[in-house]
């Protein structure tokens, strides 16, 4: 059985994960319907890209998730 801060870190890392990916569906919505008439194909060429640019940033929190769970332990 898992623990209950092993569930919640891995509870808290998918929400993480949502909402940066709802980030990226947003903005290369805004910047295709801008720049590129609204076309799926550039929308979903500028998602990649913003998503590879923010996965640094994901391993980033998902380490400071990890770390604050560890910390929290309970005996």
């Amino acid at each position: 059985m898992i623990d209950k801060n092993t569930r919640n870190c891995n509870l808290v890392k998918r929400v993480v994960n949502i909402v940066v990916s709802l980030i990226a569906i947003i903005i290369a919505q805004i910047i295709a319907d801008k720049y590129f008439d609204g076309r799926m194909v550039f929308t979903l060429i500028i998602m990649v890209i913003i998503l590879l640019i923010l996965t640094p940033v994901g391993i980033a929190v998902d380490k400071k998730i990890e770390a604050y769970f560890e910390n929290k332990i309970e005996p």
